[in-house]
């Protein structure tokens, strides 16, 4: 996460198992009709979910479940599915506890029936590596990432697509972890498949130029950021034309790093420039724009405007609760952030009211062992130093280290970062 800016005829079913429920069963009877039903619920759930409605997206899933498990059991590669595309809808929800839970017992009923060696498990293995990072279990994540990759090598061999997206989770667990040059090496090794599968030119290769992009600006090496962020830019404009979202998110990353390198202006200029397109795609209400507003908010404090940084800031937490509702990992961000900028205005309530927000939110989503929540503790730390209340500055620093310790080895940059005060 960049904290920086710190998924007819109609029959009436038994209510209490799937409640009332649509059916066009074309003359089927028995089992079979009632798969059919079990399909279409599924397919409605998917599009829904493309919609971000995530409530009524899950209630089809779960009706879906309901009609597999009574009539085709729990070996079925089906309901498997079901769960998955629930699980993911929780993980987007940021109920990363429940998703892993659905997650795990898919993979086991897949172990169990299908064996090692089967590409659905790699596949199970690989989602529960992405749910693992962003709950900042980093070596879990690594571990379940590496069998998924074991697994993808020895059935597709070393060239193929999902062999290089395995390589994709891998170094997106390592930069999460901070460990930048790990995965510099992962996503390399991704680029060299998709350039010899794909090509130089293609959407897939400029998301790798990006990532990179993204690696070299953590290290500090800002020139070398720009340089492939610019180049993924220049790949996603001519292969998708200008008005894509994925246009907006190399503009963004862009943004991102002249705003590391202290070049505000240039910052927003491509904050904005991702902004307009979103908004033609999505209009104003999606998450993606709430994030703009929170990294414009970010560039204008940089550049000293206080007023504009807070206005942008409170328009993104409005967007974050209407979509997402109010205990998302977004608005956790954007109430850490508001607190910094009201700290250089000296409202200490606001900046006390404001932390406090962000730290329990992190704690409920994250529980209490997360970078996050490490983060919301030196960020009181530091203000509090900066006010003279050195003692409740040394208590929340010390918080915050010692999460770090517990999460990354003693010469990581985050637990250097934590033991340093700013008073």
């Amino acid at each position: 996460m960049r904290v920086f800016y710190t998924l007819v005829f109609v029959v009436l079913l038994g209510v209490s198992a799937y409640g009332q429920i649509e059916r066009d069963t074309l003359g089927l009877t028995g089992t079979m009709a009632d798969t059919v039903v079990a399909n279409r619920l599924f397919e409605d759930m998917k599009g829904l979910m493309k919609e971000r409605k995530w409530d009524a997206a899950e209630e089809k899933g779960k009706q879906a479940q309901a009609i597999y498990e009574r009539f085709l059991g729990d070996t079925c590669k089906q309901l498997w599915n079901t769960w998955d595309q629930i699980g993911l809808i929780g993980f987007y929800q940021g109920r990363y506890d429940q998703a892993s839970q659905i997650w795990e017992k898919s993979l086991n009923l897949r172990l169990k029936v299908l064996g090692v060696e089967h590409l659905d498990v790699a596949a199970s293995y690989n989602r529960l590596g992405r749910c693992y990072e962003v709950q900042g279990k980093y070596d879990n994540a690594i571990k379940f990432c590496n069998q998924s990759l074991e697994i993808r090598i020895k059935i597709l061999g070393i060239e193929n697509m999902d062999v290089a997206n395995s390589y994709i989770n891998l170094g997106n667990a390592y930069y999460s972890k901070g460990e930048h040059d790990k995965a510099l090496q992962f996503y390399h090794k991704s680029l060299s498949i998709q350039q010899k599968t794909l090509g130089i030119e293609h959407q897939i290769v400029a998301r790798t130029l990006g990532n990179i992009g993204n690696v070299y600006d953590k290290k500090g090496l800002h020139n070398e950021a720009i340089k492939f962020l610019q180049e993924s830019l220049e790949i996603q404009i001519k292969t998708l034309g200008i008005e894509h979202q994925d246009v907006a998110s190399a503009y963004n990353n862009l943004g991102i790093a002249y705003a590391s390198k202290g070049d505000y202006n240039k910052a927003i200029y491509h904050h904005l420039a991702s902004l307009n397109i979103r908004l033609k795609i999505f209009g104003p209400d999606h998450p993606d724009i709430a994030k703009l507003y929170n990294n414009l908010g970010v560039s204008y404090y940089s550049l000293g405007d206080c007023d504009k940084a807070i206005q942008y800031q409170q328009k993104s937490i409005g967007i974050e609760i209407k979509i997402l509702g109010p205990e998302n990992i977004q608005s956790a961000t954007s109430y850490n952030n508001l607190a910094t900028f009201y700290a250089s205005k000296g409202d200490l309530n606001k900046v006390i009211e404001y932390i406090e927000k962000s730290f329990d939110l992190r704690t409920k989503l994250f529980g209490a062992e997360h970078p996050d929540v490490a983060v919301s503790y030196n960020s009181l730390g530091n203000y509090y130093g900066s006010i003279g209340y050195h003692d409740k500055a040394i208590e929340n620093k010390n918080k915050s280290l010692n999460i770090y310790l517990k999460i990354f080895n003693s010469e990581h940059l985050f637990v250097a970062k934590s033991q340093r005060f700013s008073f």
